[in-house]
Formats: structure tokens, C-alpha cells, sequence
């Protein structure tokens, strides 16, 4: 039945200005071609300014230090779900697999941060208030939206979702969005892409493009054709001259060009 995606989308926030964007934590991101800073974002009393009435979220954070810093992490997405199957007489539970939904390439671009006994620490031995559970999550949050659209995945269902009835339970449902502007929150459930993206618009494209490249390719082969068989014609050669027919017409006759004459001047004496 292949793979299903779960993804989390909200619609009309500004998380791509560049004060947002550059306020992360310079000890757990990569920043060789950019900066970052925690300014005005880097202590719990302005976690407490800026999202102090999500107590689940205030709940994760300690009072002395915010270890990763910045409004990035503090507007960190923390909603989760529970998929339950109608059985009839009762509820069973459906399993989502959320621990690989960072990008493969993420283990390099996050090596600052690591995990050890069940704590995560950030580069210099800084302890996070992370937690594994929520890891793979922060990491796919680092990556920040190009438009005012969020859209990431949260989590994936193995063997996709059978024929049924379903319910889903939000364990935790921060109202802070609505707060700060976001007129909803949506759940998306996706079957998996092909390796080309969308199975329908994507392939649409592909094609296009596939055929574009091959037309390229017979025109490239055939200028190549052209360029060497101009050059295999031998230079100067001109066409043949038949010297019987030369002979037998007569020549052409050229006018007499005669010098001017000299006018003369009479004198009478």
C-alpha cells in the first residue's frame, strides 16, 4: 500500500524576514556563509514575552539559560498527534514513524548538536532543553520558509492507512499561532511522491523537460553532421573548365583605348 506522509501546514505567518530568519543559536547551526545571533532572544524571560501564555511549551524550557537560543527555536512547532483506527468495539492505535523526517543531510549540517544519555547538547557542552523525542522536528524547523507558508512533514505511516474510519487526537494543540496571526492549522495526509515529486504535475514536467533535452541532442548531432561535412570539401578547388568550348567561342573583342589628344593653340604673328 506504500507510505504515507503526515504534514503540518500553517498559512499566512512571516517566518521568512531576515530578523527571523538570522536569530538561531550559533552553537547548534552550521554558519560558514551567514551569522546569527540571539538578540533579544536569548533568555527565558523573553521566551516569557514572546510565547509565555503556551505553558506547554514554557513547561520545556529552564529558568536559567535557553540553550538553543533565538526566535527560531522559541517559535519552534511542538503540536502532536495520535492516528487511532475504528476497530468497532474499540480503538487501535495508529503507528507514525517520526524519527526520520529531517533531511538525510541534516546529520552533517546539525553535527554541533548531539545526544548523550538521553540529553542533547549543543556545541561547547551547552545543555539544550531538547529532548529526543522532539529532535528530528527542531531540525526540519531550522529550515525556514521561503514564502509565508509553512509546510513540513511530521511524520510518516509504514504500509499506509487500510480501508476504515480514523480519529485524531491532538496531544498537544498550541493556540499561540492564533495569536500571532495564523488564521488556522492544517493536517495533511499525502501518499508518497515518486522520485519525481507530485506522481501528476511533476511527471507532467519531466516529460516536457525530457523531450526538450532529446530535441537538443538531435539538433547538437546534427550541427556536428553539417560543420564536418563543410570541412571535407577541398578549398580552391572551383568548378571544372572545358577548354573546347573556350576555343570554339570567339573572343570577345576589346575596344581600342586611345590616349587624348593634345588641344593646339594657333598663334598669329
Amino acid at each position: 500500500m506504500g507510505t504515507v506522509q503526515i504534514h503540518y501546514e500553517i498559512p499566512d505567518v512571516l517566518l521568512n524576514n531576515k530578523d527571523y530568519v538570522s536569530s538561531k543559536d550559533k552553537d547548534s547551526v552550521y554558519t560558514f556563509f551567514s551569522t546569527v545571533t540571539c538578540s533579544n532572544a536569548d533568555t527565558y524571560e523573553w521566551a516569557q514575552k514572546r510565547r509565555g501564555s503556551d505553558s506547554a511549551f514554557m513547561a520545556r524550557l529552564p529558568t536559567d539559560s535557553l540553550a538553543p537560543c533565538g526566535l527560531v527555536n522559541i517559535a519552534l512547532f511542538t503540536d502532536s498527534y495520535l492516528f487511532e483506527r475504528d476497530l468497532g468495539a474499540s480503538w487501535e492505535a495508529v503507528t507514525i514513524d517520526e524519527s526520520r523526517v529531517a533531511l538525510p543531510a541534516d546529520d552533517e549540517s546539525f553535527n554541533k548538536v548531539t545526544q548523550d544519555n538521553g540529553t542533547i547538547y549543543l556545541q561547547n557542552s551547552r545543555a539544550s532543553w531538547l529532548t529526543p523525542d522532539i529532535l528530528e522536528h527542531w531540525k526540519v524547523w531550522q529550515r525556514t520558509p521561503p514564502g509565508q507558508t509553512v509546510r513540513n512533514l511530521w511524520g510518516y505511516v509504514e504500509g499506509g492507512l487500510e480501508l476504515g474510519t480514523y480519529r485524531i487526537n491532538f496531544t498537544e494543540n498550541s493556540a499561540i499561532w492564533e495569536e500571532w496571526g495564523a488564521p488556522e492549522k492544517r493536517l495533511i495526509i499525502t501518499g508518497n511522491p515518486s522520485w519525481l515529486g507530485n506522481p501528476g504535475a511533476m511527471q507532467a514536467v519531466a516529460g516536457c523537460m525530457f523531450f526538450l533535452g532529446g530535441l537538443e541532442f538531435v539538433l547538437f548531432f546534427a550541427f556536428l553532421v553539417m560543420i564536418f561535412g563543410w570541412q571535407s570539401v577541398p578549398t580552391g578547388a572551383g568548378d571544372p573548365v572545358d577548354i573546347e568550348q573556350m576555343e570554339a567561342e570567339p573572343t570577345a573583342r576589346v575596344p581600342e583605348v586611345r590616349p587624348p589628344r593634345e588641344p593646339v593653340h594657333s598663334v598669329r604673328v
